[in-house]
Formats: structure tokens, sequence, C-alpha cells
């Protein structure tokens, strides 16, 4: 509480010091790239995120392998730039073990990692920073959708504000309706641990990638509360597919 003497009157002005998320302060995020044997598109999803994802902090690839080959493998070592690169895993077992073994390792070193599968190439520059800022200051946001958005999903509109050296800045995340179908999706997001912290991490059972995907979206739909999914409302303006 600050008293300014302004014109002969006393101006009380309430300052909420809040700290300012400096570029020191961005955690690490890791491009956790699932991948098996599809060479050429795995090759494409590196350089389209090489070329168009932007992040004030430091970003590290990981490597989530279903059990390709040693040529598959190689070609990817040589196509990320090894200051770049966090570590990875080969793992031929089911889908869900292969994921679960990929996100165990990249929480040794990270709270943060962003969902790539290999045939999803980034078209246009998208820059992450204030999500993650948002994840650092909201622990009700878990995960933050960056692909395809379906239609007939609930959502609901929230407001969210970044402190800076000059004041703030807002932005307006969709929270969607966890009880709709494919409130979880499989295409890119950037996630937070809190998020499988909550809800747990991937079956393991033999069964597809999309089988999968609704396995997770029903573990989520059992629990009543828990860190949200949200959807940049300005994302849009990509198209349905997002970035």
């Amino acid at each position: 509480l600050i008293s300014i003497g302004l014109c002969g009157a006393n101006l009380e002005m309430d300052i909420a010091m809040n700290k300012v998320i400096e570029r020191a302060d961005l955690p690490v995020v890791a491009i956790n790239l699932l991948t098996r044997n599809r060479t050429e598109l795995t090759v494409g999803a590196i350089h389209q995120c090489l070329r168009h994802l932007k992040y004030d902090g430091e970003l590290k690839w990981f490597i989530s392998d279903n059990g390709s080959s040693t040529a598959h493998l190689a070609t990817l070592g040589e196509k990320i730039p090894s200051s770049y690169f966090l570590g990875g895993i080969s793992e031929p077992g089911t889908i869900g073990l292969c994921w679960n073994r990929g996100i165990k390792e990249i929480f040794k070193d990270t709270d943060y990692y962003i969902r790539l599968e290999d045939d999803m190439w980034l078209k246009a520059d998208l820059d992450i920073t204030r999500y993650v800022k948002m994840m650092m200051s909201y622990p009700e946001i878990g995960m933050v959708r960056l692909g395809q958005m379906v239609i007939d999903l609930e959502s609901f509109s929230e407001k969210f504000k970044i402190d800076t050296h000059i004041g703030f800045e807002e932005d307006v995340l969709l929270r969607l309706n966890r009880q709709n179908q494919y409130a979880f999706s499989g295409h890119p997001a950037l996630i937070h641990k809190r998020f499988h912290d909550v809800y747990g991490i991937y079956s393991e059972r033999t069964m597809s990638a999309g089988d999968l995907e609704v396995s997770m979206d029903n573990q989520i739909k059992m629990r009543n509360s828990g860190p949200g999914i949200y959807f940049p409302w300005d994302l849009g303006r990509f198209g349905t597919w997002g970035a």
C-alpha cells in the first residue's frame, strides 16, 4: 500500500508485486518425438520443428522409438543437432510401454514436454513461450493442445495474466469439458508432469495408437477434478488442424 500526494490529496494504490518470469527462469521443454521406422516422415517433422518452433527458453529433443531399425535411428541422430539432444529410448514392446518409458525419462530432467508424433509437421511459426509461462503460474493448466480442433467440443473461456516489467499481458484459453469425447487428443500438445501425476500414464496393453488415445481420454473422464486441458482460442487462425 503506497500513499502518494497528488494535488493536495492522498492517492492510495494497491500494487501487486508479482514475480516477472525472466528468460533465465524458463524451464527446459523436451520435444518428445514418437517414432517407428517412418524415416522420411520423421525427418520432415524434425526439419519443420527446427524451422518453426519458437521458445525463449531451451528446447531439447527426446526420441521415444517403438523398436525401429538401427538405420532409422542413425538418420534421426544425424538430423538433430547434438547440442539439442536430451536423450532417447528404443522400446520394441507395446506402444503404451514405449510412450511411458519415454516420458518417465523426460521427467528426470524437466516437467515440460511437447508431444509430437513422426507424421506431424509444423507448418507455421509457433511460439510456445507464453503457454509455458501460464503453466508456470497456474497449476490448473495441465495440457495445452496445439493440434487439431474437432467439432462438438464444449469449452469454457478463461483468462490468464502474465506479469511483465511494464504491467501485464492477458491471454484467453478454452478449457475443454473433460466429459466430452476427444477432450484429450493424441495430436501435438504441451504437457506438464502434473497432468500424468493426476491422470496416470498410458495403458501398456496391446492396442493401436488410436485406441490408446481413447483409453487415455477415458482415464481423464474418470476424474472429477484435476489439471485442465486447454486450447488457445487464437490457434484457429491456422485452420482446424492448427499450426
